[in-house]
């Protein structure tokens, strides 16, 4: 038996601080991404934080999502 973990980060976001919604593309970003999972056997989501493409994945493989306080994001440079 064989484990596999995918690494998503978020989808286009708006150019503010704090919460903020994803962008008319961050939505196409995240259905795409839903699409691409929707076809794999997902078994859980482990996520950083409750990001809106966690619910398009989610809904689109019915798996359980687990939002880890131990886990953070870095930003390693390069354009945000």
């Amino acid at each position: 038996m064989s484990t596999n973990i995918f690494l998503v980060r978020h989808a286009i976001k708006e150019k503010r601080k704090g919460d903020v919604s994803i962008t008319a593309e961050g939505i196409i970003q995240a259905q795409a991404t839903a699409g691409y999972f929707s076809k794999l056997m997902i078994d859980a989501i482990i996520a950083v934080q409750r990001a809106k493409i966690t619910d398009y994945i989610a809904q689109a493989t019915n798996a359980p999502v687990t939002v880890d306080d131990r886990l953070r994001e870095r930003r390693l440079g390069g354009s945000a």
